[in-house]
């Protein structure tokens, strides 16, 4: 109230004891309470309830700064109106809330990375991308995005390749070689040891059997 008489209220906008607070940012430009100086029908968004005048904390935003904010990069503050995380989220988390886990298949800073071939078609680690599972045949662990090589194949590249014909590379899920095998060896893996036959009586072994 104003005046000797205390007769007069307060002009919109302020409150308290001789008028001499000022309102915060009720929701809607609603005029605060005149004794109080709550906001009876709360704040517009990123301030905080009854007075409305002060930010939301950092772990909030929102109307009343009701919401809980996600996980923002460098453990950063979301924007406290919209609840956006303005510099991305950590590793794993879908922008702009950066609340919610990457979708199957994604993974890292925003989710901006593609899972590798992961065994059984199961899902990476949404934060760093690696299988735990292993990967498919094929693949070098831990990431399932690169292929065998060095005379490897299989399942994490974990088998040693036969005797191919001028050492080359075989099918990195199969084992086949890609044409012929190296002198004393058969099969589709050129993985099987033949007897050569030298002379009378002679034979050179690629086998115990020889």
């Amino acid at each position: 109230m104003l005046g000797l008489k205390c007769t007069q209220e307060c002009d919109e906008g302020t409150y308290g004891f001789n008028c001499s607070g000022i309102c915060g940012l009720c929701d809607d430009g609603v005029p605060c309470d005149k004794v109080t100086g709550h906001c009876l029908n709360g704040c517009i968004e990123g301030k905080r309830h009854p007075f409305c005048s002060e930010e939301c904390d950092n772990d909030t935003y929102g109307s009343n700064c009701s919401e809980v904010c996600g996980m923002c990069d460098e453990g950063l503050p979301c924007d406290k109106v919209t609840g956006h995380c303005g510099n991305g989220c950590i590793e794993g988390r879908i922008p702009p809330f950066c609340i919610e886990e990457c979708p199957k298949g994604e993974y890292g800073k925003n989710c901006n990375e593609t899972c590798g071939f992961c065994s059984n078609n199961s899902s990476c680690s949404t934060t760093n991308g690696e299988c735990p599972m292993g990967c498919q045949g094929g693949f070098y662990p831990p990431l399932c995005k690169t292929e065998c090589s060095d005379r490897k194949y299989g399942v994490n590249c974990s088998l040693p390749c036969g005797h191919c014909s001028s050492g080359q590379q075989c099918n990195t899920v199969t084992g086949v070689c890609p044409s012929t095998c190296m002198s004393g060896y058969q099969g589709e893996k050129c993985d099987q040891g033949i007897c050569i036959i030298l002379g009378e009586g002679m034979v050179l072994p690629t086998i115990p059997e020889c």
